[in-house]
């Protein structure tokens, strides 16, 4: 499940996994669930820890988590005022050749997918 929206500082909408900023005293597990359903509209019924990383370390101190659930439950979204956003799925397979074509040019994304493939075929 991916979201396609548009992102200012490139003025082009761009492919990637649902993410967002974890609140003041929030957890990073919860605020991945919140975000999930925030954008999508599907709570992940499990979410299974994969690793943190640095976004950009040479420029910024963004920690990122990341996280993967394949069991989904559909509820609704309840986006930002404005959020324009727009629900993409595609096969692990698929996405991988997006990425390999520069189609998928969001690093989050980009590593969660070369995880995951990583992962099935362990």
């Amino acid at each position: 499940l991916f979201v396609r929206q548009h992102r200012y500082p490139m003025d082009q909408a761009l492919l990637e996994l649902p993410a967002g900023k974890i609140d003041d005293g929030e957890e990073a597990r919860s605020s991945a669930a919140r975000e999930m359903e925030e954008e999508t509209g599907y709570r992940p019924r499990s979410l299974e820890f994969v690793c943190r990383f640095y976004s950009t370390p040479g420029f910024c101190d963004e920690l990122l988590h990341l996280f993967h659930s394949d069991n989904l439950e559909a509820t609704r979204t309840n986006r930002d005022a404005g959020e324009q956003i727009e629900l993409e799925f595609h096969s692990l397979e698929k996405a991988l050749e997006m990425a390999v074509r520069g189609e998928i040019v969001d690093a989050k994304t980009l590593v969660a997918l070369f995880w995951l493939d990583w992962k099935r075929r362990l």
